[in-house]
């Protein structure tokens, strides 16, 4: 992942002349080989091993085979597409378990090998997607029908079947993440793997948001090529976590790269927490994850038109230098750290133009149009994306889809100070330990309190006084611990539906929603 962005301006460069030339020659099945053969060209692919990197740089530009089809109508795209999967999973290699996967150097200790989820997710989310597009269309059933079913059945084994049997899928309520696994190997060792002290840093922590959405889309896919509701509730729970977590800023959306999912991710000490809680400063992964809400909403979970908007807000309103000559953007947290001044859009940094929102903004089309180049994207975009105008139709649900309240609700308040605001876990029983955590990235007054369901009535001061807070990713974390009883009164709450408030003086507030179970009676499992 490290050496991705450098190999990906040269590989565009080589495909862009290359497609310029057979373009000019109108032969799209010279085109479709010529984008297998530019992709098996990676060097990547003469190692002897895999893993994440393998699958960062394999996963590059494979969505170009389904765009040249939907561009040309082509299935000579498709065939060689199905080629290229055939290729990657025949690159999996069966880990300590007896589940496969791409098993090679651990991103952050390459002493060590493994699989991880977002090599599994990245790669299977360009099959899938390949899988549903068959599935709508009977006169490609009857050609690629036998493979979307093989390519099925392998993400659900290895990819969600194995993730849970290895116990890294967290479950709260009607929220979900999944943590990174704790077992390595040696080096071309994929039979005794343990537990390795040196990776502890990395083990069983909650994974950042690009890597749960893209392990969220697997399942999102398979639903929608099987009709299997497990699979739906699966997506629903994992978007569902990611839109919980969201800040709405005035008519802006914001969100983090990486948030506690659980108690596991906080640490003793000053700072409170095993990893940085904000935007990632340098690496753009947002532009991706604003491709995979565009999948779920299109889909018709978790996400309604007004967060569509609101994303669209942050990116085009606020990260935006208004200039269409010379568009330069700004991090998207730029407004909360009010420092939206001509400096935020200079120099390197990690704010960009969310392209997906060109389904749905038309100076979005204008921003894209104005940068495409020759590459098989802009060709897609120029002659599939415009033809359809600018709009929030779902494109893959029925009209009049309703999100259910529990994800509706998201962001609960408005307030710039409070960055992150989450309970955990959210859903507990009376008498157990949850914790309540936020993060304030200014000094400032600070009153939790818990409210009613419908937030219209304050029941409990449950934290007052001012907290330091700081702009940095470990600035300004602060939690305690609740256990469902009113500290003035030391009674616990009636078992039932909650919020926890973070107000900061002068500045807004933002909820969050928290369930109280009663405590079982003896006997009842």
């Amino acid at each position: 992942m490290r050496a991705f962005g450098i190999v990906a301006i040269l590989v565009m460069g080589a495909w862009a002349a290359h497609l310029s030339l057979t373009r000019a020659q109108s032969r799209p099945a010279a085109e479709a080989e010529g984008l297998y053969q530019e992709r098996m060209g990676d060097p990547v692919w003469r190692l002897e091993y895999t893993g994440e990197d393998f699958a960062w740089h394999a996963a590059y530009g494979m969505s170009g085979f389904l765009e040249g089809y939907e561009t040309t109508g082509d299935t000579v795209f498709l065939d060689w597409g199905v080629k290229y999967y055939d290729a990657l999973i025949a690159r999996m290699a069966e880990g300590p378990d007896g589940y496969r996967g791409w098993i090679g150097p651990f991103e952050y200790n390459d002493k060590y090998w493994c699989d991880d989820h977002v090599a599994d997710a990245i790669l299977f989310d360009g099959i899938l997607d390949f899988g549903l597009a068959v599935i709508r269309d009977p006169k490609l059933q009857v050609k690629y029908g036998a493979k979307v079913r093989q390519y099925v059945e392998l993400a659900k084994k290895d990819v969600i079947e194995k993730w849970d049997a290895r116990g890294t899928w967290r479950d709260d309520g009607p929220f979900g993440v999944y943590v990174a696994w704790d077992k390595y190997g040696d080096p071309g060792q994929y039979k005794q793997w343990s537990v390795r002290q040196e990776c502890a840093a990395n083990s069983n922590l909650t994974l950042p948001f690009n890597k749960q959405i893209d392990v969220g889309v697997v399942a999102l896919r398979i639903w929608q090529i099987t009709g299997e509701q497990k699979y739906k509730q699966r997506a629903e729970k994992i978007f569902g976590f990611m839109k919980s977590r969201m800040q709405r800023y005035k008519d802006e959306y914001h969100w983090n790269y990486f948030e506690p999912g659980g108690q596991w991710d906080l640490a003793e000490g000053a700072e409170h927490i095993r990893h940085w809680v904000g935007v990632h400063p340098e690496r753009n992964y947002q532009t991706g994850e604003v491709s995979n809400i565009l999948k779920a909403y299109n889909a018709g979970i978790v996400f309604t038109q007004e967060d569509i908007q609101g994303i669209a807000n942050t990116n085009l309103k606020m990260m935006w230098n208004q200039d269409r000559q010379r568009p330069r953007f700004a991090n998207s947290n730029a407004d909360l750290l009010g420092s939206v001044t001509p400096a935020a859009f200079e120099g390197e940094h990690a704010g960009e133009l969310w392209g997906a929102l060109a389904q749905v903004d038309a100076m979005a089309r204008t921003l894209l149009a104005s940068r495409a180049g020759e590459g098989i994207g802009d060709e897609y975009f120029r002659n599939v994306t415009v033809k359809s105008p600018a709009n929030f139709v779902r494109r893959e649900a029925p009209a009049g889809v309703r999100i259910p309240a529990v994800y509706a609700q998201f962001p609960l308040g408005n307030v710039r100070t409070v960055q992150m605001g989450a309970v955990l876990p959210s859903v507990f029983t009376s008498g157990q330990k949850t914790v309540i955590a936020c993060k304030l990235i200014e000094p400032g007054e600070l009153e939790v309190t818990l409210v009613s369901s419908d937030g219209k009535t304050k029941l409990a001061t449950l934290h007052q006084g001012k907290e330091p807070g700081g702009p940095d990713g470990r600035d300004g974390i602060f939690y305690f611990s609740f256990n469902g009883t009113n500290p003035a009164t030391r009674k616990a709450f009636p078992p039932g539906d909650y919020r926890v408030r973070w107000t900061v003086t002068g500045n807004g507030y933002r909820e969050f929603p928290v369930t109280i179970r009663a405590p079982k009676t003896p006997g009842e499992k």
